[in-house]
C-alpha cells in the first residue's frame, strides 16, 4: 500500500458511487481511511461536505465530492497504475460504461430528478409531464460551498 496525503474517504458500503472510489483507491494501492456515514448526523456529514451527497474524500484540508471527480483526482494525483487502459478508443468505451453506471442506473439519480420540492415526489403522470429543470439543486448549493471551502485553504483562509 502507499502512504498517500491523509485520504478520508466518506461513505457508506450501500453506496454504489462510494464503492467505485474504494475499489479505485485499492486498485491504485493507496492507504486511506474509510468514515462511515451512517455513523455520522446529517449535520456532522454537511460540515464535511456540504452537498450531503455520498461520497467525499478529503485529502488535506480539501474535500472533494462526486465520484467521478474523485476518480479523475486519483488518476492524476497518483497515475500508477492507471485506472484506465492506454488505447483511446479503449478510455472512451471505459468512460461510457462509467457514466452508465453513474447516471443512468443508481436511482438516487432518479429520486432526485423527480423530486420538487426535495422530498416531494411526483406521480408518475406529473413526472412525464413535467420539465427536467431544477433537478440538481439539492446539491449545487453544496458543490459551490466545496470549490469556495478549498479555494480558501490554498490561499491560506
Amino acid at each position: 500500500m502507499i502512504k498517500a496525503q491523509g485520504l478520508q474517504l466518506y461513505t457508506q458500503s450501500r453506496n454504489s458511487a462510494g464503492e467505485r472510489v474504494r475499489i479505485a483507491l485499492n486498485l491504485k494501492g493507496l492507504q486511506y481511511e474509510y468514515i462511515p456515514v451512517s455513523a455520522m448526523t446529517s449535520e456532522e456529514y454537511r460540515s464535511v461536505n456540504p452537498q450531503g451527497l455520498m461520497p467525499a474524500l478529503r485529502v488535506g484540508n480539501s474535500v472533494f465530492a462526486q465520484s467521478t471527480a474523485i476518480l479523475e483526482y486519483l488518476e492524476e494525483a497518483y497515475p500508477h497504475p492507471p485506472l484506465l487502459p492506454a488505447d483511446p478508443i479503449a478510455r472512451a468505451e471505459a468512460r461510457a460504461f462509467s457514466q452508465l453506471i453513474s447516471s443512468d442506473t443508481q436511482c438516487n439519480y432518479r429520486v432526485r430528478s423527480i423530486s420538487t420540492p426535495v422530498g416531494k415526489h411526483l406521480s408518475p403522470r406529473q413526472t412525464l409531464n413535467r420539465q427536467p429543470s431544477g433537478w440538481a439543486s439539492p446539491a449545487h448549493p453544496g458543490h459551490v460551498q466545496n470549490l469556495r471551502n478549498n479555494k480558501s485553504d490554498k490561499q491560506g483562509g
